[in-house]
């Protein structure tokens, strides 16, 4: 009772006991559905000071000050508050522009010492409205909005009425998009990948990443917006999955994954045919035997080819070059190249995985073929293996290269092959 009319300060479902007064403040603990808590009538609202799940009781209060008695979870001790006159800290929202449709949201931190509600305002209109506590993030989804400029504040107001605002303006342009959509792309083995990607943007292009840098890299344009995907060194054949990021300078980014995929090389017909066969052998006394051998033939009448070039590549599972060299003619149309090593250098030349050995033919009229064998490798531990890993079916010739006979089964290594049913000088 202030000398006028009585006010009823508290109005619920609940007790409310132990009203203090002092300078027309007035408090007073209070049963609010869990526990006991503090409350203060501060001569225009009513605040509840305490707000926990322990119970606080016998507040007192002077000069705006309120102390009273409350559990911390072990025991009872004493509690003391004063007047709020301090307004919510906001942060700042920084001003945007992005791009129409695009997820972006724009946010606010808030800190104060109780809790409180908010508003946020398009243009001096109320879109957003909540509550808030300590520490939290108020965020508003920009997502909506059609391409314009915008106003957006944002007032948040603690328990006493205390309040913060802070104001950011949202540029919306036009779609940050691909100028062409990123496609899956298919090379040929030995071939050079050369794809072209571009973007439209009015803010500029702050960065390209790709996953994988291994096998690829990029070029980018002066101005950002185009960039070109290579392949850093010869890809296997084979699927290689790409991630594409673009970014512009206001945050906002386009991402794609496609699909790289190495076919193994077709030459067109050309007059001659190119069959390939090897052998990749630990021995018994911790020798490395690497033999291939090419059989050139006319395409038309089967005759061997005789005179022509035959390189070769071999390819580790990187995709590097790691040995190079030139098969020899040993008899008309037969191709050869032998090499001997120790398991030590092999160790420091090959890894575990799967090797592809890539030879090209040109013949002294100028014809071209090529073909292409792969073989697995384990490198041997304490005890050396046998390690046959690849053998074509077609075996033409190979009595010739052992030095001639006409036996259907011969040896090699004491290994056995059944020769195909073709013709053979």
């Amino acid at each position: 009772y202030d000398g006028g009319l009585p006010i009823q300060l508290t109005d619920n479902a609940n007790n409310d006991y132990n009203a203090q007064i002092h300078n027309g403040m007035v408090t007073w603990h209070g049963y609010d559905g869990n526990d006991w808590e503090i409350f203060l009538y501060d001569g225009a609202q009513t605040i509840q000071l305490t707000d926990n799940t322990n119970n606080d009781y016998n507040p007192q209060i002077h000069n705006g000050m309120v102390t009273w008695e409350g559990y911390d979870g072990n025991d009872y001790e004493i509690f003391l508050a004063g007047t709020d006159d301090t307004s919510p800290e906001l942060s700042d929202a920084q001003d945007l522009r992005l791009f129409a449709g695009f997820p972006r949201e724009i946010s606010w931190l808030v800190s104060d010492n109780t809790q409180g509600h908010y508003e946020i305002t398009q243009d001096g209109i109320i879109v957003q409205s909540g509550t808030w506590f300590n520490g939290d993030t108020i965020t508003y989804d920009l997502s909506q909005l059609s391409v314009g400029t915008y106003t957006f504040t944002c007032i948040v107001y603690d328990s006493a009425e205390n309040s913060a605002s802070d104001t950011a303006v949202v540029v919306v342009l036009r779609d940050f998009q691909w100028i062409f959509e990123p496609a899956d792309q298919v090379i040929f083995f030995g071939e050079a990948l050369d794809y072209q990607l571009a973007v439209s943007t009015l803010s500029g292009i702050e960065e390209w990443w790709i996953n994988d840098t291994t096998n690829f890299e990029l070029s980018i344009s002066e101005t950002f917006s185009t960039c070109h995907i290579s392949n850093r060194s010869t890809l296997l054949p084979g699927e290689y999955g790409l991630e594409i990021i673009v970014m512009d300078f206001d945050g906002n980014s386009l991402s794609a994954i496609i699909t790289i995929t190495v076919l193994e090389a077709i030459v067109p017909f050309s007059g001659v045919d190119l069959k390939l066969s090897g052998s990749f052998d630990y021995l018994e006394k911790e020798d490395i035997h690497i033999q291939i051998a090419g059989i050139l033939t006319d395409s038309y009448t089967g005759d061997f080819v005789t005179g022509a070039t035959l390189t070769f590549d071999i390819y580790n599972p990187d995709g590097v070059v790691i040995i190079s060299g030139v098969l020899t003619e040993t008899h008309p149309g037969i191709y050869v190249y032998k090499a001997d090593d120790t398991i030590e250098n092999l160790k420091r030349t090959f890894s575990k995985g799967i090797y592809l050995v890539y030879v090209h033919a040109i013949t002294t009229d100028g014809l071209e073929a090529v073909d292409m064998i792969q073989f697995h490798i384990d490198p041997p531990g304490e005890t050396p293996v046998n390690l046959s890993a690849w053998l074509l079916p077609t075996l033409v010739g190979v009595v010739a290269l052992l030095g001639g006979g006409s036996a259907g089964v011969f040896s090699l290594r004491k290994r056995k092959f059944k020769l195909q049913n073709r013709r053979y000088t």
